[in-house]
């Protein structure tokens, strides 16, 4: 008997940090995909996409396509949540990762919650559902904001069966796990389990489906397990087996790194046909988007709608930047009912002008000099990443920024295709001025907000589009300066100490990374400061002409 034979009803494996519940759980992924089914894993660490390489790191392994994270095949925003259902749901990729560990807990609430809802709705077919850290998705406490999601995954561990659904939920917490998605478990896989509350948490199923004296046995046993040995329990399959698991077949980048001792890297992987998926996205795009005409009042009505929403949200951020927020989300309310009109294969249109001006920057061949802001237009020539990009852009007077800070605030990942293909349309578009590797939009539209001068809300500003532990740095090194000429600035590990975090591990190294990309802190031999970004606009003005 193999371990995929379970893979029917509700599996679940449950241990502490580092002992081995992930490993073991990449052996059983391997062997589904190796039998061609179809998987889709959600994966909140990052540590997935080794299925992709050969344990020695020399060659590939299986074609899994990623949505999200740093290896993204395809990035993904919060806005994206439906659409990944439905094109998972419908089959268009085989085998996927949805990587959301460059998310914030909000961010990951806001993407994940349409996602299973609409995974639920539209698959019909055997599909392996993987949840790693599970109880984040599902936990018996949820926050308030997050009861849709607990509801979505509930709904699946209880009736995603009839639908294909082949649930496997793995969590080193079994105690804060949502207990109704605990005990639609079939099978369960028991690692290294030290906490009595964890212990305690599964205690219920495990007496439930076995003897007293038995159950006795395998409970005490837990605290003693060794790394990558665990128990495998199916009490409808009659199994009842102590084991070590199996090495796995791909790349263990799940694995804790050791002192002295280096990983080994993915130099092959196998590669996915991006080209392939894009055109089958495109198709369902197509699909979705109904011939459906928006009226005079539609529009109306989608510009008030925004307009308030983007006001109510602005209040807590002051009242510039309150104005700046309204006025995208108006836009935004605008293109939702607008792209309607797009005929299908044109989200993402080069007319093929490619005429430069004067020190490189790209203008439009017809007289009419620079358009308007795409985002105010209704001409739909632009994909969604080349309106995100002008919306931030559409400033009076506009702001010079480098493409990686215009993705940021725009919530894209500058790379990939999504991105590029944006960023090539403003330029042939004449939509920029770039010059000395920094953009402002050529001619902001009548209505364009004022840009954020105040200190304090070019901090709120960022703070809002910044992932994971960025925001958190941000806020700290500016301090209490209002000016943005005082402020902290220190070593990364006397920051790490005075937010209680721990200066090493990927989670601490990408957010330094994204401070750096977006040029918000420099670091001067092993001391860390932010940058004139949030000096006032006045003060860098000065500088500027002095600097002149």
């Amino acid at each position: 008997m193999t371990l995929t034979t379970p893979i029917i009803e509700p599996i679940a494996i449950v241990g502490t940090t580092g002992s081995g519940k992930t490993y073991a759980a990449k052996g059983i992924v391997e062997d589904l995909l190796a039998r061609g089914r179809r998987v889709c894993i959600i994966d909140p660490l990052g540590v997935w996409y080794g299925l992709r390489t050969t344990a020695d790191g020399e060659a590939p392994a299986f074609p899994v396509t990623i949505f999200g994270g740093d290896r993204a095949d395809f990035p993904i925003t919060t806005e994206d949540g439906a659409a990944l259902g439905a094109v998972i749901a419908d089959g268009l990729v085989q085998a996927s990762i949805v990587d959301t560990s460059d998310l914030t807990g909000g961010e990951t609430i806001k993407l994940m919650t349409p996602f299973f809802e609409t995974l639920f709705a539209k698959n019909r077919e055997a599909l392996l559902l993987v949840i790693d850290e599970a109880d984040a998705f599902a936990p018996q406490n949820p926050v308030p904001g997050a009861e849709r999601l607990k509801g979505a995954v509930d709904k699946i561990a209880r009736r995603g069966r009839v639908k294909g659904f082949r649930l496997m939920t793995i969590t080193q917490r079994p105690a804060v796990l949502d207990k109704s998605v605990l005990s639609q478990i079939a099978t369960l896989i028991a690692m290294g389990l030290r906490s009595p509350q964890d212990r305690k948490a599964i205690e219920g199923w495990v007496k439930g489906n076995a003897d007293e004296n038995m159950a006795k046995d395998v409970l005490a046993s837990l605290p003693k397990l060794a790394r990558g040995e665990g128990w495998i329990w199916s009490p409808g399959a009659d199994i009842l087996k102590r084991k070590t698991f199996p090495l796995i077949r791909t790349l263990d980048t799940s694995k804790t790194p050791e002192p002295g001792k280096k990983l080994v890297e993915a130099r092959a992987v196998a590669r996915v046909d991006v080209a392939a998926i894009r055109a089958a996205l495109g198709a369902v795009g197509a699909k979705a988007i109904e011939p459906t005409k928006a009226t005079a009042a539609d529009l109306a009505a989608a510009e008030q709608r925004g307009y308030q929403r983007g006001l109510a949200e602005g209040e807590k951020r002051g009242v510039v930047q309150g104005q700046a927020l309204a006025l995208t989300r108006m836009r935004s309310a605008l293109d939702a009912l607008r792209i309607q009109e797009i005929p299908a294969g044109s989200l993402v249109a080069d007319d093929g002008r490619k005429d430069a001006g004067p020190e490189g920057n790209h203008r439009p061949t017809s007289g009419a000099g620079p358009k308007p802001s795409a985002v105010a237009s209704a001409d739909g020539a632009l994909n969604s990443a080349a309106r995100k990009m002008l919306a931030v852009l559409d400033t009076n007077p506009p702001v010079r920024r480098s493409w990686q800070q215009v993705a940021t605030l725009a919530g894209l990942k500058a790379r990939g295709g999504h991105f590029n293909a944006g960023r090539k349309a403003i330029i042939d578009g004449g939509y920029i001025i770039e010059r000395d590797g920094l953009i402002e939009h050529a001619n902001p539209s009548p209505g364009a907000a004022e840009s954020v001068s105040d200190p304090a809300a070019i901090v709120d500003m960022w703070a809002a589009s910044l992932s994971g532990a960025a925001p958190k740095i941000l806020r700290f090194l500016f301090g209490e300066s209002r000016d943005g000429l005082g402020g902290r600035q220190g070593t990364k590990e006397w920051i790490a100490e005075q937010l209680g975090m721990q200066p090493r591990g990927g989670h601490w190294n990408a957010a330094w990374k994204e401070l750096r990309d977006n040029g918000i802190v420099t670091i001067n031999g092993n001391i860390a400061r932010l940058t004139d970004l949030f000096a006032p606009a006045e003060l860098n003005r000065n500088r500027e002409a002095s600097n002149a």
